[in-house]
């Protein structure tokens, strides 16, 4: 008798979110969102963008009743030397009786370091990324994507966020500026167009600091901006160039300015 009463309890403290909610939440996942990546060791893995998840909390439990934390596990002092940051990522849903239920998982990201330097570009972008691997991880406790994580469903094959035909340094991609490339050309002025805003991967554009430091590394190997803008659009596809790169493209914007050799005498 009293192992009922106690199950009856424990039963009625259980919070359960509504079957429409959980038809949300393990649904299948689209396979347009999941794209493929080069990971440890050669191997090809499968993932999908923050932005689906965060799509599927809101759209399955609301913009209110959802909230996330993260602490970071990393030392500060260790992330000039192993270059990557792992953080605790928190994901809690709130029930509508008053509690609520945690998920807890690491989520980590490599530190973009300047050309040369152990200085990172933008150490706040490193943190949001890890933070968001780990929101992707906590969220697949709740179903999202658990599809995909279980090896289930994989992204078509060459379905990539940087797509390319062929694998070229930024200046064989390009020609000399003609004379009359315009005012700004002359005056040796760099301009990021606004993206387009028909690219459905444009989720999280680069930030002005990233623009300053690939103004930079162009200056640095005497790429003109104009090469570097025809390098984007040959190899991400963007229609507006330079314009459309978000920040999940600057690791091969990276790659590429690594590989080209500087010209500053450095």
């Amino acid at each position: 008798m009293d192992q009922n009463k106690e199950m009856v309890v424990t039963e009625a403290f259980l919070p359960a979110l509504p079957v429409e909610a959980k038809k949300i939440l393990t649904g299948a996942t689209d396979q347009d969102v999941v794209y493929e990546r080069k990971g440890r060791g050669g191997k090809t893995f499968s993932y999908i963008p923050g932005w689906y998840v965060t799509q599927k909390l809101n759209e399955a439990i609301g913009t209110l009743a959802w909230s996330d934390d993260w602490e970071m596990v990393t030392p500060w002092e260790f992330i000039g030397k192993c270059g990557q940051i792992a953080v605790k990522v928190t994901l809690t849903v709130h029930y509508s009786n008053g509690r609520s239920v945690s998920k807890s998982q690491v989520g980590s990201a490599e530190v973009k370091f300047l050309v040369g330097t152990k200085d990172p570009v933008d150490i706040g972008d490193d943190i949001k990324s890890a933070c968001t691997d780990g929101l992707k991880k906590c969220a697949s406790k709740f179903g999202v994507a658990a599809d995909v994580y279980s090896g289930k469903l994989k992204a078509k094959p060459g379905h990539t966020k940087d797509s390319t035909s062929g694998e070229r340094s930024i200046a064989e991609t390009s020609q000399p500026a003609s004379s009359s490339s315009g005012a700004s050309a002359r005056s040796g002025k760099k301009e990021f167009k606004k993206p387009s805003g028909n690219e459905p991967w444009l989720k999280d554009p680069i930030s002005d600091k990233q623009k300053d430091m690939i103004t930079k590394c162009c200056e640095q190997r005497s790429v003109k901006f104009e090469q570097f803008d025809k390098w984007v659009k040959e190899t991400f596809g963007y229609a507006e160039g330079a314009g459309d790169l978000t920040k999940g493209d600057m690791d091969k914007v990276m790659e590429k300015f690594n590989t080209t050799k500087r010209t500053d005498g450095k």
